[in-house]
């Protein structure tokens, strides 16, 4: 009888065994969150370095052109289209209400 009374004294209540149970998933859980966490901060820092690694002597980010002239003539080419762009915009006409339609008949309650 007195293993029966010290396996029942050593086995805990249902009610700890279901809180047990719980904790031991928080604990994986917190586990895997860690295990992520960790696998991010890797890429982020595999992500920096790369970035650091494209920086040039002066701090400054090294751009794929080498020849400076080359890159001003391509950053002026840009300039030039959206110039054009905008002269284009202010040289078109402006209609005194541009959702009316020219084609549609007005109607005598909306006519002017």
């Amino acid at each position: 009888m007195e293993s029966d009374a010290t396996s029942r004294s050593s086995a805990p209540p249902p009610a700890e065994w279901r809180a047990l149970s719980r904790l031991r998933e928080r604990v994986e859980d917190a586990v895997r969150e860690i295990e992520r966490l960790r696998s991010q901060n890797a890429a982020l820092a595999r992500r920096v370095t790369e970035l650091q690694d494209q920086l040039g002597d002066e701090g400054g980010v090294r751009l794929p052109e080498s020849d400076p002239e080359a890159l001003r003539t391509r950053i002026q080419g840009f300039i030039d289209a959206i110039d054009d762009v905008l002269r284009t915009d202010a040289e078109t006409p402006e209609t005194a209400d541009p959702t009316e339609d020219e084609d549609e008949p007005r109607d005598a309650a909306t006519a002017p």
